[in-house]
């Protein structure tokens, strides 16, 4: 206040935000559309990520939305009751 003789915030250092806060909602439920989407698969396809991010912008946008990734065990399928 002293030096500006004002009380607002200045803005903050760093780069900007690639995306909004819609279309991190947009990517997220997206996400959630696909059976099991890849990051690599998900900063691929242009209809999901049209300004062309990395994978790990992607992978920080879906970790604040509380989504992380999980691999399905590849002998899925062998321990089932059906395939014995």
């Amino acid at each position: 206040m002293e030096e500006t003789g004002d009380v607002a915030d200045r803005p903050r250092p760093g780069k900007p935000s690639s995306f909004d806060e819609r279309e991190e909602r947009y990517m997220a439920r997206e996400a959630l559309k696909l059976p099991f989407p890849s990051l690599r698969d998900l900063a691929a396809d242009p209809h999901y990520n049209p300004k062309r991010v990395t994978k790990d912008t992607i992978h920080r946008v879906l970790r604040e939305a509380d989504i992380s990734s999980f691999i399905l065990p590849k002998r899925l399928t062998d321990l089932t009751v059906g395939s014995r």
